[in-house]
């Protein structure tokens, strides 16, 4: 159930349905290049949840429709860190062409323009400096602005070596904890950070670990991968038959092969503590998943199976939801747009929320419902 209180500013929310793809203690959720794209379930089995609807600007090719106010104009779009830096990175492998890259991107060249240039005010802040300004967001409760006002850099950039300072922090904490994965052969390879999860990520030639801190659980979680032709595997968005599944989480290991699983990830969820929680990820591991520290893969592919039968079971969808101002040619052409970038077997359906220019619903009834 969604009740838009203040919809104006949206015209359609796009969402995923995967129930029981991978279950977690606390449910289910997508992600794409490591950044939350739906199923904000909270707490509880994912199989007992409905799914919720939540706004995000694009699910691999999926485009989702640009914001547009009750005037008819576009609504100012916010850009985070992340969108910022790779727009950043992307002018440099153009050789510098910021109008190209900002076509390619959609947004105005005098914006990608701009964050170029406060990145190259933000490179000339010696490490040093960066460090004291953490420090000082850190003493000023959080508050970026004036210390980034102080420095003459954006507030982004100072945000950016947070990001930088939190994802060194998780790095120590995680290498102290899996210490025992240097003796299988892996080395950590890598340590990133974004508003809503830190990774530390451990390979081996034939595989790897990520160790993630997940804010909004709070939860750490765990994820065997297979390298796909060396590299890490990117995050599956679809189950689809044509494409393995690469990635896993150590949950699923666990009620594998551990024959009280089901209790001890539920012994999990009371955990409050990322430290005792790295704790009992890096025992389960090195007690269940031996065959996979040691190069055996086979594993990977019964976890694979239990999944596709997952979703046999939980059949994948696509959400389109439109305010219920909306007219019917408005909503199939949502739904043809997101039909022609999803697979084929992907399920999408439309559904309706209610905006404030509608009646209130009579008590005990719903403002609105998910499609299926």
């Amino acid at each position: 159930m969604f009740n838009a209180a203040r919809p104006g500013s949206v015209v359609s929310l796009v969402v995923l349905r995967a129930e029981g793809l991978q279950a977690k203690p606390f449910g289910h959720k997508l992600t794409w290049h490591g950044e939350a794209i739906g199923n904000q379930f909270g707490s509880g089995h994912v199989g007992n949840l409905q799914p919720t609807p939540t706004t995000f600007r694009t699910i691999a090719a999926i485009p989702v429709i640009a914001p547009v106010g009750q005037d008819g104009r576009v609504v100012r779009r916010q850009y985070s860190v992340e969108d910022k830096e790779r727009a950043v990175q992307a002018v440099a492998t153009a050789g510098g062409r910021v109008a190209q890259v900002a076509g390619e991107l959609g947004v105005p060249s005098s914006t990608v323009a701009r964050w170029v240039r406060e990145h190259e005010a933000a490179d000339r802040v010696s490490a040093e400096a960066r460090e004291r300004a953490v420090r000082a967001v850190a003493a000023a409760n959080g508050r970026v602005a004036p210390v980034a006002r102080e420095l003459g850099v954006p507030s982004s950039a100072v945000r950016g070596w947070i990001l930088e300072h939190n994802a060194a922090d998780w790095a120590t904490l995680v290498a102290y904890h899996f210490r025992y994965l240097k003796r299988w052969g892996f080395q950590l390879s890598g340590a990133d950070a974004t508003v809503w999860e830190e990774h530390a990520t451990f390979r081996s030639n034939l595989c790897a670990i990520d160790v993630i801190k997940d804010y909004q659980g709070p939860r750490v979680e765990v994820e065997l991968m297979r390298l796909v032709d060396g590299e890490l595997p990117e995050p599956e968005v679809f189950v689809v038959d044509s494409e393995r599944v690469n990635r896993f989480y150590v949950d699923e290991l666990i009620k594998l092969r551990q024959a009280d699983g089901e209790d001890a990830l539920a012994r999990l969820a009371g955990m409050s503590t990322f430290d005792d929680q790295l704790k009992f990820f890096a025992a389960a591991l090195r007690r269940v998943g031996a065959d996979f520290l040691a190069g055996d893969l086979g594993v990977l592919d019964e976890l694979e199976r239990r999944i596709r039968t997952r979703v046999r079971e939980h059949p994948q969808r696509v959400g389109v939801f439109l305010p219920d101002t909306a007219g019917d040619a408005e909503q199939s052409a949502a739904v043809a747009l997101v039909r022609r970038t999803v697979p084929a077997e992907i399920d999408v359906r439309a559904g309706r929320y209610r905006t404030s220019r509608t009646a209130d619903p009579e008590p005990g009834g719903t403002a609105g419902n998910p499609p299926g």
